[in-house]
């Protein structure tokens, strides 16, 4: 049985280049000697075994299991980003619209005015998310209510 193995190897004219190959051998020392004759590389580095996805009951279940655990820890990620984004609404545009006064400030050329501007949008935009985040929590009290 071949074993896949991936290095960096440097060539005769002086490149660095990335090659994947079979090799009978499972130890290192064995897949940089075939590596070395193979491609005639004069100086191998970061020769590791590279996994492959055959069609053995083993590789195609470890493959789809991180699959799935690499989709769910995405699906957490974007639930827990949206989680963030309602709980903390006036902080967030409050950053955001400060971030964007004090951008809108900087070119006139006047740091007062930047200042002056982040300040104002900034406020502005804890109270615009403060006002939604009420709205949002008003209505689902109501419908609790009403059930």
């Amino acid at each position: 049985m071949s074993h896949r193995w991936g290095a960096y190897i440097t060539t005769v004219d002086n490149r660095l280049e990335y090659v994947e190959f079979d090799t009978p051998g499972i130890n290192r020392s064995a897949a940089i000697a075939q590596v070395k004759s193979m491609y005639g590389a004069k100086s191998v580095s970061n020769c590791n075994p590279v996994s492959i996805s055959s069609s053995s009951n083993s590789s195609s279940s470890s493959g789809s299991s991180s699959g799935s655990g690499e989709g769910m820890l995405g699906i957490a990620l974007i639930i827990g980003a949206i989680w963030a984004l309602m709980t903390f609404l006036p902080w967030v545009l409050m950053g955001l619209s400060g971030w964007f006064g004090a951008w809108a400030g900087n070119k006139t050329g006047k740091v007062s005015l930047a200042i002056i501007l982040s300040l104002l949008a900034g406020g502005f935009g804890y109270y615009q998310g403060d006002r939604l985040q009420q709205e949002w929590n008003s209505e689902s009290a109501v419908e609790q209510v009403q059930q």
